[in-house]
This record gives structure tokens, C-alpha cells and sequence, in this order.
């Protein structure tokens, strides 16, 4: 009787609890850090063009996109971020595949470059997308050598995570370069398409192959999207 009496009143405490919500970030936002290592500490800006003169630290980059402006006005403004889901197989009733793509895209200084031409002599974009074969409220994901998602899913998704950084200098101009790859995990946590906003958290590692013939590499590491808009 006791056992019983203890079994019920954890089925009412289990029953009582609310959902958590995702509270961590800043809401309708994309932010994180990148590190380049000492292999790429040289890969600065002087903040030439910047009206203030300022720049940021060499060897770590901070994302930091808005949505301050509504998903109409997103198209006006060069440094937003939001999530596409892409059909790949429209006519495959039934066997329908989808490419799910998380970018980001910081340009300028302001959160939002739609009405300030400051810069901080830095830009770059994140792209992280992966293929799955059913529309679901959370993915939990790790990929590399081997791809697996908890829950399993048939298509065992793989991400592609895709960075690309430009800077200038007065002595070189712009330079840009572009790091690849999959090594990452990713950790949906709410995927409302019904109120179209997505929210969870990311990271991972980035290649590219260098001027002497070697590979170095960026970490993304603690980013966080907090409800940002899923757009069509």
C-alpha cells in the first residue's frame, strides 16, 4: 500500500510539472563565438573603415545578428539570420526529404545593418543545414565520422556546417576565406513551425586547406538561437 501510495504521488508531480522553456541567448537572436587559433592570428583588421576606428580581438569573432526588424522587413537588412526548411523531394508523396538551414549573417557593427553603415572591419556568415526526412518539434544531432540522431532516424542526418569570414586591411584590402565541415553538433530543442521560430543551440569545427598545403581550422562554439524566425 505504501509503494502505491508513493507511485501516485509521483504520477501527480510528473503530471503538475510545465514545459520548460527555452530561455537561454537573447530572444529572436543568433549569437556565438568563433575561434581561430594562433595559426590564424594574423588574420585581423585594422578597422580602417570603421567611422570610429575600432576593431575587435584578432584570434575570436563574435556572431551577433539581430532580428529587430519584423520577417517582412528581414529582406531590407543585410545582417539577420532565420531558418529555411527546403523540399527536396516535392513529388515524393510519402517519402518526402527535407533540407533544414540555419544562416546567419553579421556584416556590421549593429545588430541589424538595415539603417547604420558602421562596420567593425569583419564580416562573415554561419550556415548550418542537415536532410531529414520528416518535420519534427526537436533534433538532436551529432555528426562526424559517423552520423547519428537521438531519436534515431532512418536517414541518420549528417551536417554541413559552412563558415565564411571576410576582412579588410589598408595594406591588403579584402580578404575572405571560407572554412567546410561536420563535425558538430546540434541540438534542436524547439521547432515551431506553426509560430514559424525555431530555438536551440550549436557547435562545432570548421576546415579549410591553407597557402602552404596544411588545414587549419575555426571552433563555433556557444551558439545559441533563441526563437529566430523560420522563414519561407
Amino acid at each position: 500500500m505504501k509503494n502505491l501510495f508513493t507511485l501516485f504521488i509521483l504520477l501527480i508531480m510528473f503530471s503538475c510539472q510545465t514545459e520548460v522553456e527555452f530561455t537561454a541567448g537573447t530572444e529572436n537572436k543568433l549569437t556565438g563565438f568563433v575561434d581561430f587559433g594562433s595559426f590564424t592570428a594574423d588574420f585581423k583588421s585594422d578597422g580602417a573603415r570603421d567611422s570610429n576606428g575600432n576593431c575587435c580581438s584578432v584570434e575570436q569573432w563574435m556572431i551577433d545578428s539581430g532580428d529587430e526588424y519584423s520577417a517582412d522587413q528581414l529582406g531590407l537588412c543585410i545582417d539577420n539570420e532565420g531558418v529555411e526548411i527546403k523540399s527536396i523531394d516535392p513529388d515524393a508523396t510519402g517519402n518526402e526529404r527535407y533540407r533544414i538551414e540555419i544562416t546567419a549573417t553579421d556584416f556590421f557593427a549593429q545588430p541589424n545593418f538595415c539603417d547604420n553603415y558602421n562596420w567593425e572591419g569583419i564580416m562573415h556568415q554561419l550556415k548550418i543545414n542537415f536532410i531529414t526526412n520528416e518535420l519534427k518539434d526537436q533534433y538532436q544531432i551529432s555528426s562526424g565520422t559517423f552520423a547519428t540522431e537521438n531519436p534515431s532516424n532512418i536517414e541518420n542526418p549528417f551536417i554541413t556546417v559552412q563558415y565564411y569570414v571576410y576582412r579588410f586591411s589598408q595594406s591588403e584590402g579584402y580578404v575572405g576565406r571560407y572554412y567546410e565541415g561536420n563535425i558538430a553538433n546540434l541540438d534542436i530543442v524547439d521547432f515551431n513551425t506553426s509560430e514559424d521560430y525555431a530555438s536551440g543551440s550549436f557547435y562545432g569545427t570548421a576546415y579549410r586547406e591553407n597557402g602552404m598545403g596544411g588545414v587549419d581550422s575555426v571552433m563555433l562554439k556557444n551558439i545559441v538561437f533563441n526563437k529566430i524566425n523560420i522563414v519561407d
